[in-house]
């Protein structure tokens, strides 16, 4: 039996500019800090093995003109089974010392802010992170032994991060406040993550991503119809459709965590999925590749 608790803890980003700035702006910038802010539950899993986090919400307690001071609130809907003791001292644990669940999540966006980044100034190119880039993340992974993440627990995390071909018009909506004034700075809750002039300076007046040849699509509590199931695997023999989202057959994957004999034989579950659609140049539109159950509602 599992039992659900929520996390509470903040994030904060400060633009120090003279230049006022444009409300559209304004208004992208906090739209892509959420996408971004919604994408670090990655990392608090890898750091705490037994945390399960099934919903991130996130809303802006305090937005402050002038210095542009945004304040939010995040809350991570968590799920851990309720009968191991380390499960238990660890939902303890982070319910009491938010300041490094708060840590967290400011080493993941500075993590993407890296990777989003180096999509903008070298699109679509295998060519190695420049100077700058190659600082700055330099400066992440050392955040990240400080908070107990050795390198290689760092990148693999940031190499699940979700819809990473996104993530360079989510930077640059989040830096673009910072562009009109050149002695603007920005300023996040881990000081050595503070992005530098050097990062602001190099970004170009606009930023298109280019089209990426795979999206992924998440949905919370749905119903899913299976078709075919396989007790013995997890990426083979699934198949089925999700009312109301997608109506013909597809492929179904399941999540590690999930054990395939526990609904195998089930025609109907409910849980949250992952829509992958693989764009088709030749029809110039996406179609549904797979569907990824990412986890299971009792």
């Amino acid at each position: 039996m599992s039992e659900t608790y929520i996390i509470e803890t903040s994030y904060s980003f400060k633009y120090t500019t003279k230049d006022p700035v444009p409300i559209p702006d304004i208004i992208d910038s906090l739209k892509s800090m959420e996408r971004l802010i919604k994408r670090t539950p990655i990392f608090l899993e890898k750091r705490f093995d037994t945390l399960k986090i099934t919903e991130t919400e996130v809303f802006v307690e305090r937005l402050e003109s002038g210095s542009l001071d945004l304040d939010f609130i995040v809350k991570f809907f968590c799920k851990t089974d309720e009968r191991t003791e380390r499960a238990k001292a660890l939902a303890k644990e982070l319910l009491e010392e938010k300041g490094v669940v708060r840590e967290i999540v400011a080493l993941g966006v500075g993590s993407l802010l890296t990777i989003g980044a180096f999509q903008i100034l070298s699109p679509g190119t295998s060519a190695p992170p420049s100077p700058t880039i190659n600082a700055y993340q330099s400066v992440v992974f050392q955040a990240g032994r400080d908070l107990g993440f050795d390198e290689a627990a760092l990148k693999e995390a940031i190499k699940k991060v979700p819809d990473q071909k996104t993530l360079g018009k989510d930077a640059f909506n989040v830096l673009k406040p910072a562009t009109q004034d050149k002695n603007a700075t920005i300023e996040v809750p881990i000081a050595s993550l503070n992005i530098k002039r050097d990062i602001i300076d190099k970004l170009p007046t606009d930023y298109e991503a280019p089209q990426p040849s795979e999206r992924s699509t998440s949905y919370k509590n749905v119903e899913i119809i299976i078709d075919a199931s396989d007790r013995h695997n997890r990426d083979k023999g699934w198949a089925g459709s999700v009312s109301g989202v997608i109506e013909s057959r597809t492929k179904i994957h399941l999540d590690e965590s999930i054990d395939p004999a526990l609904i195998h034989g089930r025609t109907k579950i409910k849980g949250n999925i992952e829509i992958i659609e693989r764009y088709v140049p030749s029809k110039k539109k996406y179609e549904t590749k797979e569907v990824i159950l990412e986890d299971l509602i009792q």
